[in-house]
């Protein structure tokens, strides 16, 4: 009975495979862009895109992204952990993060600060659903010797906002749904879409599977994806998926994800005793390669569990 269950489920695994496939060569058909700056944001820090995954690691993780080639420059710090008690932890964890965007004739400066309720499922408190809100504030303000922005302000121009989303996740699967810049420029009308410190709002629907490959190797292979739609877009909501696939061994993954029929990425993350590191690349198939259109974005995590060592067991984080 075993062995016919276990046939039943690897064709199940090939099943989901290839719908996999299917829905990734489909949105080669299709184009799209991958809404955050960094880049890399959804693989390396993905409370930026859902604060319901704060707290959702059984340690302390400070993320540092930081664009290393390609132009707009970007940069984003973040941080989150579980509330912990003398016999575990808690249900509440707590993060934010930091952010820099240079953009054409202005900069974004922002920060974000949240928190999040995990609701655990099941006996063995494998599986938790999570509810987050965070409060943000932007700051965006003209460049020197840069053209002048539309709205006639040499001081900047300060929108505060919030993130909101909730997250499923357990021991295979996650998902999650989100909305961020809930707010949107509700406190300046004057600020229109063409301006470079327009905030439009978002939606997030970010899941995905890992599928056990080899238990003795540890090696699991994860297809998510991301669809990031806004209200102008949600109409066509076909054309803003993401797929993303990852590859983890032991330690260590790498992986690509489909932005557009015209580029090609790989992104890979390591995971050492204490240290965390990650590289994303990005560059055009058919045009000569140079600084201004090969992107790479450099990630270093620290690891603040209370164990010394992550090796004896693999988190596939």
């Amino acid at each position: 009975m075993q062995d016919i269950l276990h046939i039943h489920f690897n064709k199940l695994k090939i099943k989901f495979t290839i719908c996999f496939i299917e829905l990734f060569l489909f949105t080669v058909l299709t184009g799209q862009q991958t809404p955050s700056k960094p880049y890399s944001n959804p693989i390396f820090s993905p409370i930026v895109i859902n604060p319901a995954i704060i707290g959702s690691k059984d340690y302390t993780n400070i993320n540092l992204i930081s664009r290393l080639s390609g132009k707009p420059t970007a940069q984003s710090l973040s941080i989150h952990t579980r509330l912990a008690k003398q016999d575990g932890f808690t249900n509440f964890g707590i993060g934010g993060f930091i952010f820099h965007d240079r953009l054409v004739n202005s900069s974004n400066i922002g920060l974000n600060v949240g928190g999040a309720y995990h609701i655990p499922i099941g006996k063995n408190s494998l599986s938790n659903i999570s509810i987050g809100l965070a409060i943000k504030g932007i700051y965006n303000f003209p460049i020197e010797n840069a053209e002048a922005i539309t709205i006639d302000s040499t001081d900047g121009i300060l929108t505060p906002n919030f993130d909101f989303g909730v997250y499923y996740y357990g021991p295979t699967a996650f998902i999650g749904l989100s909305v961020i810049n809930g707010l949107e420029n509700i406190f300046d009308n004057d600020i229109i879409e063409q301006d470079e410190c327009y905030t439009p709002r978002e939606y997030n629907l970010y899941g995905g599977y890992k599928f056990l490959l080899s238990r003795k190797f540890s090696i699991v292979l994860e297809p998510s994806v991301l669809l990031n739609v806004q209200d102008e877009t949600l109409s066509k909501f076909y054309e803003h998926i993401t797929p993303y696939l990852k590859l983890y061994i032991q330690n260590g993954y790498i992986g690509t994800y489909y932005k557009d029929i015209d580029h090609l990425a790989v992104f890979f993350q390591y995971e050492f005793p204490r240290i965390i590191a990650g590289m994303f690349f990005e560059a055009p198939r058919k045009e000569f390669l140079s600084s201004q259109n090969i992107i790479i974005e450099g990630s270093l995590g620290i690891n603040l569990s209370k164990e010394k060592t992550m090796f004896p067991r693999y988190r596939h984080w």
